[in-house]
This record gives structure tokens, C-alpha cells and sequence, in this order.
């Protein structure tokens, strides 16, 4: 493959550099001009050694989002071709000096399938070996390990280049190197969404991703392991480096940028191996995508897993989750919302947990935020708990904000069916309108559609210090309002406006570092899930929130003539809410 892409960036067309009377140059002065001009700087960082075009990358995806039609190789051609004719480099900062270690104890009982795995990649020409002895002096061997893959009876051969904690092969590696930013699955509706209404969808895969990119020959000595007192090196990137993914994605982004600038059609969209490409209903766009990235990735010796490749279809599940684009809807996979809910109620009752069994939670509702969106904010507690804990067998005590969220997961999903409809834009135009205001010393009102609430804050509050809390009162008025009027908010778009920014701020990220704040709002979270209610909060000055303003100081008299087409009587507030305040369990809905 190396050869062909080297020869891909060499056909690319002349261009003039930007100096005064400098004719038209031969793509071979052109290479070495580029060279001249550029490399020289590029090479003078050395922090980042033989992958200075990580920092191109970043720079290009910056400038890209600006105008699309950039040209990607455009300053640091060179680079990716000395990657691809030499190898790239592993930014490795640490002494180069020999390092044995015995394989995990998973390779006890699994050997014939690691004597296939590695016989395998030896055929391939990804591995050198074996050799009775060290082939280079200062090899570091790292040890091997096998893990099941989710289909029965297939495995996955790693190499643990994370071992020994402290000083292995990826501690040598800088982490900001490392760091990658993929598509989110966000962003892939959104291009799904572009199409319309039964846009049809295809999507394809690479094979043996990280295995694409060649490793620099300087750099095979890290990349040592041995088996049955054999010796081997790896000579493409090992899934264990911590620099594969942030590397294969950049190889990834420059496929989806060829296969879009060829076919002049930008409907396509990669995370990192996977591939999406759309299309409007019976445009044919769809199809030829498809067809234009499997030319390309044969023109450049890319492997496609052909068994998973599929579509133009209407109906396709794209990184886990179903994409229906008649229904205009995302659909979580049953056996996984089953999965969730075992995960969830195993942790009933448990007072401590291990890390990995709390990294497993969280990666699977982390998943399920794909489709439940708004369950992001009931994540970061689980997430801060984990980072206190470095080992997985590490226990790590359930606090009750953690249960609290755990509980939020649970009572939602026992109910989820699993779909989630595409109505992001009518936020932009919202259908229904909600006002709201507090006030510290006398009570709280809210407003919606002729209808009105108002009451005092009991008296007890102020003795809790809760009067002083104004981020609190502002927010209750909002909950009271889904639990009071939910059935004519349910299933409609609605615009809450609130004179306080920072209950603003808090209804639209539903976070809080306040854990009184974030009792009203997981009540108001699952609320909103259960009745399919799309919200989003809305700042209003304070002189023109006059109604509420007007409800909230019980100043009736006022309230009538500012709004004469109001209900004569007011709507009663669900009594259970007032224990939300005292710290008390809030009926039902917690």
C-alpha cells in the first residue's frame, strides 16, 4: 500500500510558489521546494520528532472548517510521503534500552491461538520474526495478552505496550500526541439528516486499521514481544500504542477528504475505521460514494472488510445505533437496552463497587446518550468517582448523588423504547413558551399560555437557608411547570425564559455543582425524557419578565392588568414537590 499512496501524492498537480518571478516548477522541484520552504522549520521541533504532521493535521481541520475546499496536502506533502516510503516514527521520549517482560497469564491455555495470530501477521509482512534471539541490542520486549471478542469463540491478540506502569513504551509517549477528536455520532445524523426524508445510507469498513501504517525501522526495537522463547517486532502500529488512533485518524480524515474532493460531494462522514456515506432519495449520491471510496481505497492498496460493507438503504446502524431516515429516528438496539438495565439494577443496593465494573456502566450509558441525549449530565459524577481510582480491582464507594443518578438512569429506561426522533431544529422556533421568576421573600410564579401558578415559599425554607439560594428558586418554578402542565407539554418543543442566567445555563448543559440544584433537576431530566418534551432555556431581562415578575411578589392586582386573558383561577402545584427542597424523597419521580 505504502508504495501506491507514495505514488498518489506524486501525481498531485504543480503548483507556483508564492515568490516573486518564481516560474511554474516540475512536481519533482516542486517536492523538493516544499521541502526547502517548510520541512526545515517542521523538523526543527523536536518535540515532535518524525510526526510533526499530527500538528499539520490539527491545523488543517481548523482551516477546513472555514473552507471546505482546501486542499489537504497542500504544505506538508512531504511528510506523508516519507511516512509511507520510510515508516512513521513513534514519538518515543524515554531511554532506548533492552526491557524483558513475561506475556500476561490470558496467553496460558491460548496458544494455538496466538501461534495463528502471530503466523498470521508474519505472512502479512507486519511482523519480523521469529528469531532465536534479540535481533537488535536494545530491544524492549512487551508482553502479549488475549482478550474474547463479543462473537463466540474469536479472540483478539493485544500487545500490552502499557506495561510496566511508569515506564512502559506509551508512558514515553507525550499524551498531547496522543489526543484525537473523532466524528461524534451527532455529527453523522446530522449529515444523514441533510439528505431528508429517505436519504439512503451505505456504509463501508477498513480492514486491519492501525495495521495500514508502516513503523519506521529505528523504531521496531519498541516494538518487540516474543512467544515460546521466540523473538518478533512489530513493523506497522500496534492497537497497544497509544499513538495508533490519534495517527490512523489523521490516514482516515485524508481518505474521506480524497473520496469528497474527487466526487465533488461532501455527504460522508468517518470514525476512525467506519465509514458513512449518504445521499438524497433517489439521487443515486448514495451509490456512487460508495462506489467512488471502494475505487479508492483499491487504487491506494486500502483492504475493506467487503463482508460488513452495506446499503444504499433507508434503515442502517451505523456505530451501534439504528439509523432510519423515513422515520427520522435513532433506535437503540433491544439487546442492548436489556444489557443496560442488568448493568443498572446489578447495582442495587451495593455500597461499593470496582473501578472496571464502574468504567463497564458508564461506557454503556456513555453509548446510550447517542440516542438519550440529555442522560450526558448524569454521567459526570460516575466519571469524577473513576478518576480518584487507578487499578481495576480499585473499590470505589457510591455516594448518594451517584445513586441519585444511577436511579435517573434506571426509572427512565424501565420505560425507554429505545427511539429517538430527529427535532433538534424546532428548538430554533420553538411551539410552546414558558415564563418563570423567583423572588427570595416572597414565593415564585410561573406562566404558560393563560394558565398561572403562584406561591409562597413555606416557611421552614428560609430557616434551611434555601431563600438565599436563588439559583434554587428559579429553577423550581421551571419543574413545577413540567410536572403541572406535562400533558400539554409532552411531546412538543418548548422554550423556558428565565431572567437568571445561571439557571439558564443550567437548564441547557443540566449540570449543576450545587447538589441541592441537582435534585430539581434530575426531577425536571426525567420528567422531560418520559413525555418526549425538547427544551431548551432562554434568557429574558428582568424589566420585561413583568407577568412573572408580577406572580412571583403576589401582586395580583398588578398580574390582572398585565395579563387580563389569564385563567381567573390559578392551576394547584403538586404538594410532593415541596419536599424536593426539604431533602426529602420527591414522590414518584425520583
Amino acid at each position: 500500500m505504502s508504495r501506491r499512496l507514495v505514488r498518489f501524492w506524486r501525481s498531485k498537480k504543480p503548483v507556483v510558489l508564492n515568490r516573486p518571478g518564481r516560474k511554474k516548477v516540475g512536481r519533482l522541484h516542486w517536492l523538493w521546494n516544499l521541502q526547502w520552504l517548510n520541512l526545515l522549520k517542521i523538523l526543527g521541533y523536536t518535540e515532535f520528532s518524525g510526526t510533526a504532521w499530527m500538528q499539520y493535521d490539527e491545523e488543517f481541520r481548523m482551516r477546513a472548517a472555514l473552507n471546505p475546499a482546501m486542499q489537504w496536502d497542500r504544505i506538508h506533502q512531504q511528510l506523508w510521503l516519507q511516512g509511507f516510503e520510510f515508516g512513521f516514527r513513534i514519538p518515543f521520549r524515554g531511554n532506548r534500552v533492552p526491557f524483558m517482560s513475561p506475556n500476561l497469564k490470558s496467553v496460558v491455555g491460548m496458544e494455538e491461538v496466538v501461534r495463528a495470530k502471530i503466523a498470521k501477521e508474519c505472512a502479512e509482512g507486519r511482523v519480523l520474526g521469529p528469531f532465536p534471539s534479540p535481533p537488535v541490542p536494545c530491544l524492549r520486549v512487551s508482553p502479549l495478552g488475549v482478550v474474547p471478542k463479543k462473537a463466540a469463540g474469536e479472540f483478539r491478540l493485544i500487545h500490552h505496550l502499557s506495561y510496566p506502569r511508569g515506564s512502559s513504551v506509551n508512558d514515553a509517549i507525550p499524551e498531547h500526541l496522543c489526543s484525537v477528536r473523532y466524528t461524534s455520532f451527532d455529527q453523522a445524523v446530522k449529515v444523514v439528516r441533510r439528505c431528508g426524508v429517505g436519504a439512503e445510507m451505505a456504509k463501508c469498513d477498513i480492514k486491519s486499521a492501525f495495521r495500514l501504517l508502516p513503523v519506521h525501522p529505528d523504531d521496531f526495537e519498541l516494538l518487540g514481544f516474543s512467544f515460546e522463547g521466540q523473538f518478533y517486532m512489530d513493523r506497522a502500529l500496534p492497537m497497544g500504542c497509544s499513538i495508533s488512533c490519534a495517527s490512523f485518524e489523521r490516514f482516515s480524515s485524508f481518505l474521506e477528504w480524497a473520496l469528497k474532493h474527487r466526487l465533488r460531494c461532501f455527504d460522508a462522514c468517518h470514525y476512525l475505521d467506519d465509514y458513512l456515506f449518504v445521499g438524497p432519495e433517489g439521487s443515486g449520491q448514495c451509490a456512487r460514494l460508495l462506489a467512488g471510496f471502494i475505487a479508492l481505497a483499491e487504487e491506494l492498496g486500502v483492504p475493506l472488510a467487503h463482508e460488513k460493507t452495506e446499503g444504499p438503504v433507508t434503515v442502517l446502524t451505523f456505530l451501534g445505533i439504528e439509523l432510519d431516515t423515513r422515520q427520522q429516528a435513532s433506535r437503540l438496539p433491544v439487546e442492548k437496552l436489556r444489557d443496560l438495565r442488568a448493568r443498572l439494577a446489578s447495582f442495587q443496593g451495593k455500597r461499593k463497587v470496582s473501578l472496571l465494573e464502574l468504567q463497564q456502566l458508564v461506557g454503556h450509558l456513555n453509548f446510550a446518550c447517542r440516542v438519550v441525549a440529555p442522560g450526558r449530565a448524569f454521567l459526570r459524577r460516575l466519571c469524577e468517582a473513576m478518576s480518584k481510582a487507578s487499578k481495576p480491582n480499585h473499590r470505589i464507594r457510591i455516594t448518594r448523588d451517584m445513586r441519585a443518578d444511577i436511579q435517573v438512569w434506571e426509572d427512565f429506561l424501565g420505560s425507554f423504547n429505545g427511539v429517538s426522533f430527529w427535532r433538534e431544529d424546532v428548538l430554533l422556533e420553538a411551539e410552546l413558551q414558558v415564563t418563570s421568576d423567583a423572588s427570595g421573600s416572597t414565593g415564585f410564579g410561573v406562566y404558560f399560555r393563560g394558565h398561572w401558578c403562584a406561591e409562597q415559599w413555606p416557611a421552614e425554607w428560609a430557616g434551611q437557608g434555601l431563600t438565599r439560594d436563588l439559583t434554587f428558586l428559579e429553577f423550581f418554578p421551571i419543574l413545577v411547570a413540567v410536572c403541572l402542565w406535562g400533558k400539554d407539554l409532552a411531546n412538543h418543543s418548548v422554550h423556558f425564559w428565565c431572567d437568571n442566567m445561571a439557571v439558564v445555563q443550567v437548564v441547557n448543559s443540566l449540570s449543576s455543582k450545587s447538589r441541592r440544584v441537582m435534585r430539581l433537576v434530575r426531577v425536571f431530566t426525567l420528567q422531560c425524557l418520559r413525555l418526549n418534551i425538547l427544551f431548551r432555556a432562554k434568557h429574558v431581562p428582568g424589566v420585561s419578565n413583568c407577568i412573572t415578575d408580577a406572580l412571583s411578589r403576589l401582586q395580583m392586582a398588578r398580574f390582572r392588568q398585565l395579563a387580563p386573558e389569564a385563567d381567573l383561577q390559578p392551576a394547584l402545584m403538586p404538594q410532593f414537590l415541596w419536599q424536593i427542597g426539604e431533602q426529602k424523597r420527591a414522590g414518584p419521580f425520583v
